[in-house]
């Protein structure tokens, strides 16, 4: 007979949570479990409970699979990743036809300035003649556009780096004082900026902070309450913290109350822009850097369409932001120096910095500046605090969130150089689409052109950039894996399609809103108003990035005879040519002649105006290519069932092509597409 301490017998044990308070658990109080607070914890003068939601026990890892529904579990996942990587094998890019790709996207320091998930690197890989074509008559054209435009140079002067020193004197002050409107002026375009839906949706900008500064630092000659006043000196802090100075003159170069900026005054923000990051320990400079970021085309004289200048700016922001400590700034930041409403503006454009370096290193197919190994994930992506707009928006501030962890995985993954596995592009396309149907509104509310309702710009700028990710993610597919299909295809056309209908709409509505939002500025303003000046900046990457992949997508299945003889496996010619003619459409509504006043507001922007122009080369090339298309089915004939035939007789087609092209005058097509700016 088995001694009692030899028999063994399984008892099961009840897993619960606890309930009560850490409090009354520790002392063995009977907790009547209310939040935020229970009835024990409220005598002793508590403000509130912690309730942990634990177990009593933690579960091992041999009481949770010995059951058979566990291990039937765990053999139907096994089975489902098998079926996955047997039917979704990781194909990895194929290094020696990548060899290439980079190496003429280099800067002058041999540093890549373009990789894997940039629009140049996409639409330049293994080009066929027709995309070669297109993108050497393109840039023909952008440059008989920067002809055209005339641009005048910005040179800063030898000394303007020396007024980051307190206590030198040389920079001349004066001369800048002479280039700026009023006193009173002044203080309108600080007042319309903080009303403004640009300060509304960044909210890095302390408004009392900045209006002090105002009335310290800016010397008027007749007193503040004159109208007629100007401004005669403007002092530098004691800390010499210029940065301070360079927010309030940027804030009025971009004011819609101003018809021009003076070129001292661009010179001055120039040279600011221009300071080295080893040069300031100032806050301010990265709060300035948003700022410029989001309002680069103030002035067309800026020229801040140059591609390197614009990734120089973001990384300059974020290792900015990371040398001064605005990855935690209630650890660094203390509240003796800083207001909470300052501190609350530190760390919005901390995470401003964050979406920016995303844009970024999706546009530029490069590494993300900011790494996870510089982040606390628990601090970042989990402090309950209003990221956007200076009141606490929700919404925003999950959004964002969640946009900013979705996308720097995929980032960090899609941009190194080894390539991703094929099935993380499938789980990415995924996880965005998801993104999309269940955090932003339904697509009409963004594409419907009779809604009269205007976009959310957080919206529109997350939405955005999703679109482009997805474009990316599967144009990637065809590019450096190959994968030829009908689906791959549309899923490409319909999602530039859809950025491009996003983009011109929100464009169109935010002028619209303007001119109810602010009826005495839209009368008197002959440049961009407020909403649209936003709305432009915003899109201004979105229009680009979809004509290039759209067309890439178009032009590199022209020379194929599955597009001539309508093969399921391809995209046949009527459905693509409908997809021009709607896209063409899409810019038809700018020129409409109800929106004349939106055209002429427009004229300054560069950005968009090269847009704009950029479809109408490619519409035209469009017309030539598919004109000696349709030629093609009668000299086929009787090979139209030989692919090796149908290709060499395409091929032999292409002169009639340079024909057409020939007799383009690039001059004539620039100098059309400014006068209906005009």
């Amino acid at each position: 007979m088995a001694s009692p301490s030899s028999t063994k017998t399984h008892v099961t044990r009840r897993r619960r949570k606890f309930k009560s308070c850490l409090f009354c658990r520790n002392r063995k109080l009977k907790c009547d479990h209310a939040e935020p607070i229970c009835m024990q914890c409220s005598k002793r003068g508590f403000t509130k409970c912690i309730y942990s939601r634990d177990f009593n026990f933690n579960i091992t890892a041999e009481e949770l699979f010995e059951k058979f529904p566990n291990v039937q579990l765990v053999e139907e996942v096994t089975k489902l990743q098998t079926q996955i990587e047997t039917e979704k094998p990781n194909l990895q890019r194929d290094p020696n036809k990548l060899q290439f790709i980079g190496k003429q996207y280099f800067s002058k320091d041999n540093k890549q300035l373009y990789g894997y998930s940039s629009a140049e690197c996409m639409t330049n890989f293994e080009p066929t003649f027709l995309q070669e074509t297109y993108i050497d008559k393109s840039k023909q054209i952008i440059q008989e556009f920067h002809i055209h435009r005339n641009r005048s140079t910005v040179t800063t002067e030898t000394l303007d780096f020396e007024f980051m020193l307190p206590e030198s004197s040389k920079y001349n002050m004066e001369t800048l004082c002479e280039g700026l409107p009023s006193y009173e002026m002044i203080k309108l375009c600080l007042t319309h900026f903080f009303n403004s839906s640009l300060h509304d949706l960044l909210g890095v900008i302390d408004k009392k902070k900045t209006l002090d500064t105002f009335s310290t630092y800016f010397i008027s000659d007749r007193g503040n309450q004159d109208p007629t006043s100007r401004v005669t000196q403007i002092l530098i802090p004691p800390n010499g913290n210029i940065f301070q100075i360079a927010i309030i003159l940027f804030l009025v170069a971009i004011s819609p109350n101003l018809e021009a900026t003076s070129p001292s005054l661009c010179n001055f923000l120039t040279a600011v822009t221009e300071i080295s990051v080893n040069r300031t320990r100032n806050v301010e400079f990265c709060q300035f850097l948003v700022l410029r970021c989001f309002c680069r085309s103030y002035d067309n004289r800026l020229g801040f369409s140059n591609d390197i200048l614009k990734k120089v700016l973001v990384n300059k922001l974020c290792e900015s932001c990371l040398d001064l400590g605005l990855t935690d700034v209630d650890l660094i930041y203390s509240e003796e120096k800083y207001s909470a409403s300052e501190l609350v503006s530190l760390k919005k454009t901390f995470y401003w910095a964050l979406l920016l370096d995303v844009h970024s290193s999706l546009e530029f197919g490069t590494q993300l500046c900011i790494q996870d190994s510089s982040l606390d994930g628990g601090t970042i992506f989990n402090a309950d605090i209003a990221v956007c707009g200076t009141n606490v928006n929700k919404r925003r501030n999950d959004m964002l969130k969640n946009f900013l962890g979705i996308m720097r995985t995929m980032l960090q993954q899609f941009n190194q150089k080894r390539g991703m596995p094929y099935c993380n592009i499938t789980n990415h396309t995924g996880s965005i689409q998801r993104f999309i149907e269940t955090k932003l509104l339904p697509m009409k509310f963004y594409a419907d052109f009779d809604s009269p309702a205007m976009t959310d710009p957080m919206d529109l700028l997350i939405l955005g950039i999703l679109l482009e990710a997805l474009i990316v993610l599967n144009h990637s597919k065809k590019k450096y894996y190959h994968e030829v299909s009908a689906e791959v295809d549309n899923e490409i056309i319909h999602n530039c399609n859809l950025l491009f209908t996003v983009s011109l709409r929100s464009i169109i509505t935010s002028h619209s809103v303007d001119e109810f939002a602010y009826p005495d500025l839209f009368k008197e303003v002959k440049g961009e108003t407020p909403h649209l000046h936003l709305f432009l900046g915003i899109t201004e990457e979105f229009l680009t990035r979809s004509a290039h992949h759209f067309y890439s997508v178009v032009l590199e299945d022209m020379p194929n005879s599955n597009l001539i003889n309508g093969n399921d496996t391809n995209l046949d010619m009527a459905t693509v040519h409908d997809s021009v003619v709607k896209i063409q459409s899409l810019f038809g509504k700018i020129t409409q002649e109800n929106e004349r006043k939106l055209l002429s507001r427009m004229k300054n922007s560069d950005t968009f105006i090269a847009s704009f122009l950029q479809q109408v080369v490619s519409f035209k090339y469009w017309l030539d290519v598919i004109g000696v298309a349709k030629e093609l089915p009668k000299v086929l004939g009787e090979y139209s069932s030989d692919g090796e035939v149908n290709s060499a007789i395409i091929s032999g087609s292409y002169p009639k092509l340079f024909e057409k092209l020939s007799t383009w005058d690039n001059e004539d097509i620039v100098s059309n597409v400014f006068s209906q700016f005009s």
